[in-house]
């Protein structure tokens, strides 16, 4: 789910639904595990082929989660467009 960028979304609505979830599984006795990844700057100044050499040698990222770094880093720029009168 996505909350930041979207209106009437703010951050204590994805507390709240994060909150529901983790209750809602622990209460059908299942675990739950948490991963929280701040992309927004992560990429900006690094070699993304040495970051993925380490997210598969060194930190163990295999499968469908490598692939979609793999994916998802390659060719990525940033941009600001304002629009003024």
């Amino acid at each position: 789910s996505q909350f930041g960028c979207r209106i009437n979304s703010i951050t204590e609505l994805a507390f709240i639904f994060l909150l529901s979830r983790i209750s809602y599984y622990i209460s059908h006795k299942r675990k739950v595990a948490l991963i929280f990844i701040d992309l927004s700057k992560a990429f900006d100044s690094i070699n993304c082929n040495i970051l993925l050499h380490k997210l598969y040698y060194d930190f163990g990222f295999c499968g469908i989660v490598f692939d979609w770094f793999k994916l998802y880093l390659p060719d990525r720029f940033q941009y600001l467009s304002i629009n003024c009168p």
